[in-house]
């Protein structure tokens, strides 16, 4: 991946401009299940007027990881097109193996995407340690803030957070922005 990392302002600024309302985008799809980049368009001009501060494609609305590839990158690209200069776009980047997730990161900065949220794999048990390195991975060489959702104790065991915790600063909201750094945690 080409190291291009983004400064500490910009992360600040960033930052600013994602206080608010982070939107997690449904992805339109036409009856060929490609994306129906129209529709995508009107969703983002209505949901950019409504006022939103951040959108979030990918992520929470479930679609991801059954979209074709095909349709996954056309998301991602015409997502950030579309927003270019208007607000951040911080990506869903949620998968079971590194290599997947960092090609997907890679994608995401290459489209312009501001940021991604990751989730750790998710399908069975595994251990404190490779789930850190997962994420330290991911962090490395993404060159993009990462944001964990929730709590970060919440993407590892209960109890056994302190592999993930480490010279994080704790804040109370719902979503934290994890610089690329392993010890900096912003919010």
């Amino acid at each position: 991946m080409n190291d291009q990392r983004l400064s500490a302002d910009r992360i600040a600024s960033l930052l600013d401009q994602m206080k608010g309302l982070t939107v997690a985008l449904a992805t339109p799809l036409n009856e060929r299940d490609e994306l129906d980049a129209a529709g995508l368009e009107r969703l983002l001009e209505r949901v950019i007027a409504g006022g939103a501060s951040c959108l979030f494609p990918l992520g929470w609305m479930g679609e991801q990881p059954l979209l074709s590839s095909s349709a996954r990158n056309a998301m991602l690209v015409e997502t950030c097109r579309i927003a270019k200069d208007r607000l951040p776009v911080m990506v869903g980047v949620s998968e079971q193996a590194l290599p997947r997730a960092l090609e997907q990161a890679e994608m995401a900065r290459q489209a312009g995407a501001d940021a991604i949220l990751s989730t750790p794999p998710y399908s069975y048990h595994i251990p404190q340690n490779l789930i850190y390195d997962y994420f330290k991975g991911l962090a490395a060489a993404s060159g993009r803030p990462r944001a964990a959702p929730g709590a970060p104790e919440e993407n590892l065991d209960r109890g056994r957070s302190e592999c993930v915790l480490s010279g994080a600063v704790h804040r109370p909201r719902p979503l934290r922005i994890l610089a690329e750094h392993e010890r900096a945690t912003m919010a």
